[in-house]
């Protein structure tokens, strides 16, 4: 009745009007502030799903650095395998193929039954790493180079300076060099031949000369290019 009259007055149109302009910004601020509050949502959801895509890729990126890793290891030892019997299928080589059995105490899988005797050098790709020290039936401990005290080994240098290597219990040091001789850094030292130990074995670099005044000659250390320790089959050289 109330519409009616106001129709007829004429004041209802205008005042349906009026509001339908004013609510229609407020149905527009709210939708966007709905929008607003619904964003945290939408960028959390997709932070989480980010986060679980880079952990599923650093997963991977291990996995994958583990595999490529083991597969060096195994192409490294089928290498140095390849390399044996291929110098083990000729008569003059003299060399039994070994493992090292200890660390703490370096050791090698060889031993009286295939023909190990003391003194006897111990090689790493073709790298003298130590001598045999004692002997038992089917194992031999290795003196290193670095504890090799009371067997000196006579070697030489690219240049063809002559001096003796031994161990002082942590380094490796070429020995009795003349004052006068110059010895360079990176020069590779070699074996000049002796009982059980063949001429021209790799021994290592000289990584540092010491001149010392007092002294009456000089010496250098050397530095092993290939480490007991790291090798994946050894050889002994009878």
């Amino acid at each position: 009745m109330l519409t009616a009259i106001g129709e007829w007055l004429g004041f209802v149109q205008p005042l349906t009007s009026s509001l339908e302009r004013f609510s229609k910004p407020a149905l527009i601020k709210l939708s966007q502030l709905v929008g607003l509050m619904n964003q945290p949502m939408v960028l959390t959801k997709k932070s989480w799903h980010a986060a679980r895509r880079v952990q599923d890729l650093e997963r991977e990126y291990s996995h994958a650095l583990a595999t490529v890793s083991k597969l060096e290891y195994v192409e490294q030892e089928n290498q140095e395998l390849r390399r044996l019997l291929e110098t083990q299928e000729r008569p003059q080589s003299g060399v039994v193929a070994s493992k090292a059995i200890s660390y703490g105490l370096p050791s090698v899988s060889v031993g009286q039954v295939e023909g190990i005797s003391v003194g006897q050098p111990v090689l790493a790709a073709q790298n003298l790493v130590g001598l045999i020290e004692t002997v038992s039936v089917h194992q031999s401990r290795v003196s290193l180079l670095a504890q090799n005290i009371t067997r000196p080994i006579l070697a030489v240098t690219e240049s063809g300076v002559e001096g003796i290597v031994v161990g002082d219990g942590k380094k490796i040091l070429l020995t009795e060099i003349p004052k006068d001789v110059e010895l360079t850094v990176g020069e590779r030292v070699m074996t000049t031949g002796q009982e059980f130990i063949q001429p021209r074995l790799l021994i290592g670099q000289i990584q540092e000369v010491i001149d010392r005044p007092t002294a009456p000659t000089k010496q250098a250390i050397i530095k092993q290019l290939v480490s007991f320790y790291e090798a994946p089959i050894l050889e002994v050289q009878l």
